[in-house]
């Protein structure tokens, strides 16, 4: 088992990643007109066709935060210049990095032809080999960004040893919800994952009312050096209640929202238990062209 101070040592790492070479502020002195496709309808539609994608074949949810923030990286290079403006460039940068993040991270691998598939056969296996290639040499192999995936986790190892098993994975599972809900919106994509990992942990624990949640809450701002009260944890809590409202969670079987909680205004979340029973995987849809 990870120790404390080790969990604290992990996570000091990983706050240095995202705001040196995982930085997500890199596109923001690009103007939209030198590069509409980095608009945030853009990224809306390639991320939420990853997450179809990802619970088709029944990958864990993060391949699509890593695909996600492995495209923007790359697009912030040199050699992503081209697919900032070029559509076709722009579908197969997507591909490419979702094809880098599965090969990495996922537990199992995808042959390219299971992507040329489902993006209607635009494509060659040679075209998404090639993309492969140009974006790990622009971003010098480095495709394992800090993801607010990764910081619940690290997180969840710092909540009390003797807090209750079950109020631990409700902490979580909760707070992983709302980040995933909030993935395929364009404010993620701007937004530091360790604010919006720990403004889902914030949500979760004060949402169970939790006698001791202030305490946890204190805690977790102070490992991570985040102020709780700061501008920018306010509003990612606010946009993760507003994704929740805008999209209540059907598809996760162990959450959903109590039917009491008012939308925008500290919806009070409700956790049940997992029935253990599978979702059916909804049919994946060729990937739509980014025009």
């Amino acid at each position: 088992m990870t120790s404390f101070e080790e969990t604290c040592e992990h996570i000091h790492v990983m706050r240095i990643q995202e705001d040196t070479v995982y930085c997500k502020s890199s596109l923001h002195c690009i103007k939209e007109i030198d590069a509409p496709l980095l608009a945030k309808d853009s990224y809306e539609k390639i991320v939420s066709w990853y997450l179809r994608v990802v619970d088709f074949f029944d990958f864990h949810r993060e391949i699509a935060e890593i695909a996600a923030s492995i495209l923007n990286c790359f697009l912030g290079t040199t050699q992503g210049v081209t697919a900032r403006t070029d559509p076709s460039q722009y579908q197969l940068a997507s591909l490419g990095a979702f094809y880098i993040a599965v090969k990495i991270h996922a537990k199992q691998a995808m042959h390219p032809r299971s992507l040329l598939q489902l993006c209607g056969n635009r494509y060659t296996v040679h075209d998404i080999e090639q993309a492969e290639a140009c974006m790990l040499s622009a971003l010098n192999w480095r495709v394992n960004p800090p993801t607010a995936g990764a910081f619940l986790r690290e997180m969840r190892a710092l909540l009390p040893s003797d807090m209750n098993d079950d109020t631990r994975e409700a902490v979580f599972e909760l707070a992983q919800m709302q980040y995933e809900l909030l993935l395929p919106l364009s404010y993620f994509a701007v937004t530091k994952s360790s604010t919006i990992a720990f403004a889902s942990m914030a949500n979760a624990i004060e949402s169970l009312s939790l006698c001791d949640r202030d305490h946890l809450i204190d805690l977790l701002s102070n490992v991570l050096g985040i102020d709780r009260r700061c501008a920018s944890v306010i509003e990612a809590q606010r946009e993760l209640y507003k994704a929740l409202a805008i999209d209540p969670p059907r598809s996760v079987k162990t959450l959903r929202l109590s039917s009491s909680s008012a939308p925008y205004r500290s919806p009070k979340l409700a956790y049940q238990p997992s029935t253990g029973q599978p979702t059916p995987a909804t049919p994946v849809s060729t990937m739509a062209m980014v025009e």
